[in-house]
């Protein structure tokens, strides 16, 4: 059993409602008690062998239909339950903590509206095949099917300039004048901010545009703008050795000292939306994350089917990724836990939500990371692009209706923008904490 004392924010829903009308959840903020001081917690897994990776699809083509889905769409990965992996059936377990530690404090989190809320459990069984699929793929539908948890990456958003990504210094200084002139209670679509460029001959310029022209999406739209969350912030540590020794451990068995030796040095490679994750996480990768609850979401108003479902927001910091079947480079990295090493974290580092741009890493320097401020080929088999059986469900479950994006200010123009570096929480209510058995 974990030995965290975890706390667990009070839902005032006068209040949110206040603070955030268009939201469609209640939220609660879900802590650990360290010493008396409550701080965010998070968690380690081992790590876990993936034969197919996780993330969710690009296409996907159900009862004749193909979909497609963009970036701010595949924001998550379906962490599965393997019954014969060690570390698989550890991280179910903590997950499993969570849930009980929530169950057992409902009263405190609902008050006199617990009894309107139904608890959705966080490790969900998968969807069994019934005579028909059966009939109408045999190959799927005789596929082992394990229990599995969403968990959503840490995202926020991309800015673009006539369909152009900015840099990152010129997306931290669009970011920090769309927060000025909310703070000022401007209309930001009024104001100017100061971009830089670098020619081709290397002569650095600086033009000032207006932010009624810079975009949070890079489709021209002239009608108002979906806001698409597509930057992805959670950090990447990847590996690809060129040679295992043939007496290597697994490297589910290795201590971290094993892990350098026989698998190579972690490097933090670069990925800004999630087609570039599908660079370094690819089909037999083992992987390991550092994750934490972000909160616990109470919807609003009744679903479809009557009810209003309650449940975690699990939140990816960090992924760790060996593939050991493919190998190619990247020398391009950054850092934002900057001295932490998986396997030696120091528990009660407090972190915070605040990024700025990435620093570069020199490949051959050993990676620590911990958390901080910072912000952070090959020919492929044929099958690359294949998904496994979970992944070909379409994506309109529940569980799509419990992630409630925090809300954000909404700028409406004919040309508009919206951007996140800090959510602004709700003002603090009291927090109770109990003890684990």
């Amino acid at each position: 059993m974990s030995s965290k004392v975890l706390t667990f924010s009070p839902i005032d829903t006068e209040q949110q409602k206040k603070l955030q009308p268009a939201s469609l959840n209640y939220e609660c903020k879900v802590m650990e008690l360290v010493n008396g001081k409550e701080m965010q917690t998070d968690d380690e897994t081992g790590f876990m062998f993936h034969q197919y990776a996780q993330t969710a699809p690009k296409e996907i083509t159900s009862k004749g239909k193909k979909m497609v889905f963009g970036s701010s769409s595949r924001n998550y990965m379906k962490v599965p339950i393997f019954t014969d992996q060690t570390s698989c059936l550890e991280f179910e377990k903590q997950i499993n903590f969570y849930d009980d530690e929530f169950a057992e404090n409902r009263a405190t989190i609902f008050g006199k509206f617990d009894k309107l809320y139904t608890h959705m459990r966080s490790v969900k069984e998968p969807k069994e095949a019934d005579d028909l699929d059966a009939e109408v793929d045999p190959e799927k539908a005789s596929r082992p099917k394990f229990n599995s948890v969403k968990m959503r990456f840490e995202m926020s958003w991309n800015y673009y300039l006539n369909g152009q990504l900015l840099d990152e210094e010129n997306q931290n200084l669009a970011r920090t004048a769309f927060f000025n002139a909310r703070k000022n209670k401007q209309d930001p679509t009024t104001v100017s901010v100061k971009l830089h460029f670098t020619d081709d001959n290397g002569v650095r310029t600086t033009k000032e545009v207006s932010f009624a022209d810079i975009k949070n999406t890079n489709e021209n739209k002239t009608d108002k703008i979906v806001q698409e969350k597509d930057k992805i912030l959670t950090r990447v540590m990847h590996r690809r050795p060129d040679n295992i020794p043939a007496d290597a451990k697994p490297v589910a068995e290795c201590t971290e000292e094993e892990l350098v030796q026989y698998y190579g040095q972690g490097e933090l490679v670069h990925v800004n939306t999630p087609e570039d994750l599908d660079k370094y996480y690819k089909h037999g990768c083992h992987v390991r994350l550092v994750y934490k609850p972000l909160k616990i979401y109470a919807q609003r108003n009744k679903n479809a089917e009557g009810k209003r479902n309650c449940s975690y927001i699990f939140e990816i910091k960090f992924i760790d990724i060996v593939n050991t079947r493919q190998n190619t480079t990247s020398n391009v990295s950054n850092k934002k836990y900057e001295h932490y090493v998986f396997g030696s974290r120091n528990s009660t580092t407090e972190t915070t939500t605040e990024y700025s741009q990435p620093k570069t890493t020199n490949k051959n320097q050993s990676v620590k990371v911990v958390k901080d401020d910072t912000e952070e080929d090959e020919k492929e088999d044929n099958d690359e692009n294949d998904v496994d059986g979970e992944e070909q469900e379409e994506q309109d479950d529940v569980e799509e209706d419990e992630e409630d994006e925090e809300e954000e200010p909404v700028v409406v123009t004919k040309s508009k923008s919206r951007s996140k570096v800090v959510v602004e929480e709700p003002v603090k209510t009291k927090t109770v904490s109990r003890k684990t058995k």
